[in-house]
This record gives C-alpha cells, sequence and structure tokens, in this order.
C-alpha cells in the first residue's frame, strides 16, 4: 500500500524544496502558521514605495507602474502601483495606491496598499515622511496539498484564506545625486485567521537604502550606485547591491549582486514618458534556477494651476 506523503518523508525522497516551502508555513504553535516567504521586487530603484512608503511623488507627474516576475519552482509575482503629487492647503504632499499578488508553492497572498507622504524641504532637498496602511489577503490550498498527496496533521485539508489590516511608516530624503529611505512595514504583526482553527502571522520587516548618481545626465553617461538592506523577521537578513549606467538618461546597463544569493544583470530604455525595464537572475544557492522580472510604468504629465482640481493636459490621455 502506498503511504502518503509528510513533510519528513518529502525530505527522505529528495524532494527537498518543496518540504522548505512547507516547513516555511509552519509556525511555532501546533495549530499556527507562518506567513509565507515575503515576495520580492528585483528592480526596486524604479518601485520604491513597495519597500518605502515615502518613496511617492517623486516628479510633478502621475506615474503608473506595472510589474511581473517569475521563478522556477511554482513561484510568481504580479502587481501595479500608482502615485501623484497633490497641493492641499498650501502644501505639497503626495499620495498612492498599490495592489501586489504573489503565489508560491501551496501560498498565494495580495497585499491593498494606500499611501501618503507628507514633504518638507530640508538640507538642499527634500524629506518625505510616509505612512502606510496594507490589508493583506493569504490563501492556502490545502485541498490542493491531498491531491498530490501531501499530508500533515498541522495543514488545512480544504482551501482556506483570511484578511488583516496592518500599517508601514517610512522616511525617504533626496538631494543632489543623493538618495536615502528607512521604512518598517507589518508594524503591527498582524495574524490573518485563515479559520478559526488556523492563523498566520504577517511578520515584520526594516529596511535601508541609499544611492548615488554621478555623471552627466542627460547629456551623456552617469553613473548610479545602490545599496539595500532588509531585515525580515521570517526570511532574515537581505543585502542587495547594484551598479547601474545610463546612457543619455534613455538607456541603462546594470550588475546586481544580492549577497549570498544571486547574481543578475539590469536593462532599461526610457521613450519619453515610457520606461521599460527587465531583471535576470541567476541563484547562486539553487544550482541553475533562473528568476526574470519585467517592470513598465508611464508617467502622466498633470496640470497644477491654483485653486482648480488637477486636470491631464490632453484629453486623450483620459
Amino acid at each position: 500500500m502506498k503511504r502518503p506523503l509528510t513533510v519528513s518523508r518529502l525530505l527522505t525522497r529528495g524532494r527537498p524544496m518543496r518540504a522548505l516551502a512547507l516547513l516555511s508555513l509552519l509556525g511555532g504553535l501546533p495549530i499556527g502558521l507562518y506567513a509565507q516567504r515575503s515576495p520580492l521586487v528585483r528592480q526596486w530603484q524604479e518601485a520604491h514605495a513597495y519597500i518605502c512608503p515615502a518613496a511617492i511623488a517623486l516628479s510633478d507627474e502621475q506615474r503608473i507602474l506595472g510589474l511581473y516576475s517569475y521563478e522556477e519552482r511554482q513561484s510568481s509575482l504580479y502587481g501595479a502601483m500608482t502615485d501623484l503629487p497633490i497641493s492641499l492647503l498650501g502644501r505639497e504632499h503626495g499620495v498612492g495606491a498599490g495592489v501586489m499578488n504573489s503565489t508560491r508553492g501551496l501560498t498565494s497572498g495580495t497585499e491593498f496598499a494606500a499611501r501618503y507622504a507628507w514633504l518638507q524641504g530640508l538640507l538642499g532637498g527634500r524629506l518625505q515622511i510616509g505612512l502606510e496602511g496594507v490589508l493583506a489577503r493569504t490563501a492556502f490550498d490545502g485541498a490542493r496539498a491531498l491531491e498530490e498527496g501531501i499530508t500533515d496533521p498541522q495543514l488545512p485539508t480544504t482551501k482556506v484564506e483570511g484578511k488583516a489590516f496592518d500599517l508601514g511608516l517610512g522616511l525617504y530624503w533626496r538631494g543632489a545625486g543623493l538618495s536615502i529611505g528607512l521604512s518598517a512595514q507589518h508594524l503591527l504583526g498582524a495574524e490573518v485567521y485563515l479559520t478559526d482553527r488556523y492563523q498566520l502571522h504577517l511578520p515584520r520587516s526594516y529596511s535601508a537604502s541609499i544611492s548615488y548618481r554621478l555623471g552627466q545626465g542627460s547629456t551623456g553617461l552617469s553613473w548610479e550606485g545602490s545599496l539595500l538592506g532588509i531585515y525580515h523577521e521570517s526570511d532574515g537578513y537581505r543585502s542587495d547591491l547594484g551598479l547601474r549606467a545610463w546612457w543619455r538618461g534613455r538607456f541603462v546597463l546594470g550588475a546586481v549582486y544580492r549577497w549570498d544569493r544571486a547574481v543578475g544583470i539590469q536593462l532599461g530604455a526610457s521613450f519619453s514618458r515610457l520606461y521599460l525595464g527587465y531583471q535576470g537572475e541567476l541563484s547562486t544557492q539553487h544550482r541553475g534556477q533562473l528568476h526574470h522580472e519585467l517592470l513598465v510604468s508611464y508617467s502622466f504629465p498633470l496640470s497644477r494651476q491654483r485653486g482648480r482640481p488637477q486636470h491631464y493636459k490632453s484629453v486623450r490621455l483620459l
């Protein structure tokens, strides 16, 4: 008689990746679950608001961004974000929103975020203080686990899902070529109740970033170096080191190194208000494992006439 697959048997049958994915779901309590591995946006320089809620309204235009990333072993991420500057009560502010959906093995998660940034000139640059509200939805497909022969007394046997609200904070300062960001997300450490028996914890994360651009900007060659460090309660530490070369502010070629995890290249091109980006990575932990991420963004010009609602300059863009 064929024996059912459990987490321990997966490890002994040469399927450690699936076992590790399941173990990452199991919490400290017999009936608790941890959140799935945190979704990773590789081109964070272009989608900085996903990591730092204060990094919105960085220009005088509305920006819409979409991305899709795929990793081997049944992992994917896609989402969209938008942000724009507004004038209110004689001050400049930033508002934004975003949605991210991720799938990893038997789990899936969706986060809906609303962001606000208070803008203030400081030290020859601009300081932004951001607040983020997040509605997180997480689902676990226990029925599919049974279909694949995976059994464990700590796992649900049906498809279950739950929702929770959480908060994030961020600081972002940008000067002449230099930018610095600090953030803390999922500050409440909210619990997502999948059922009365199963619950899931949203781990807190903390990040710091710095980038500096040097060169001739739109008239020639410029260089941008960046460093990102993140601590995630379930994933541990992560650090990304990047170097990008821009030609006339339109074309970009870069190299990326994620400490002890991956190496990759980044390509990008800007066509007026449209930007297209690609990042490909090769894992240094799992031989032959590749990751691909596509990103597209577009900026809409806004009319900033005082005392009137903001409008697009051309009705063809409506």
